[in-house]
């Protein structure tokens, strides 16, 4: 219930992205008329000059197809950035998750606070029934709940929509609250 939560909350986040993007391309095209075309040249004496559209003739003008494609780049590049956050995001929470599983709390003592009152990921028993020793719950219990959380990690992730594909309906906008203290709707 959580991680779909998180995925709907991220999913509204990188849609907010995406509009404002596009607004953005719109107020350049909007005023990509009213503004002057420039041209920085730098000449070998490292000396900068700049030209504006009263310098040039109108066969010098930014062509409307370039001014298209610099948008489709500019689409693409926070499009981009928004898919490495969450790949980014992805990756550290996988990481934690491998830190907690392989790291021993009873051993390690340390100065740090955090990682001294950090809890075990999975509490174990060994019960001596002879003439075996049973380990409750049994590894293939613990990896099997390993494999589920790593897949609500990543399922997480994949209920973030692709940029330009048609999302699910609305949610009620939902602010977190870091650390499971609570949902706050707004």
């Amino acid at each position: 219930e959580y991680c779909k939560e998180s995925s709907d909350y991220l999913d509204l986040l990188s849609s907010r992205v995406e509009d404002a993007v596009n607004d953005l391309c719109e107020v350049f095209r909007a005023h990509a008329e009213l503004l002057p075309v420039s041209e920085i040249n730098t000449t070998d004496s490292g000396t900068i000059t700049s030209t504006t559209t009263d310098d040039l003739s109108e066969s010098d003008e930014l062509p409307a197809d370039v001014f298209e494609e610099e948008i489709e780049e500019l689409v693409s590049h926070f499009n981009h950035r928004n898919l490495e956050a969450l790949l980014r995001a992805t990756r550290l929470s996988l990481d934690l998750i491998k830190k907690r599983v392989f790291s021993n709390p009873v051993r390690k003592k340390s100065k740090n606070k955090k990682t001294a009152d950090r809890k075990a990921f999975f509490m174990a028993r060994i019960e001596l029934a002879i003439p075996n020793v049973v380990m409750l719950p049994s590894l293939d219990d613990m990896q099997e709940s390993l494999k589920e959380v790593t897949q609500l990690v990543l399922e997480v992730s994949r209920g973030v929509a692709q940029w330009g594909q048609t999302r699910k309906q609305e949610m009620p906008r939902v602010m977190h609250v870091a650390h499971g203290k609570g949902n706050k709707k707004v």
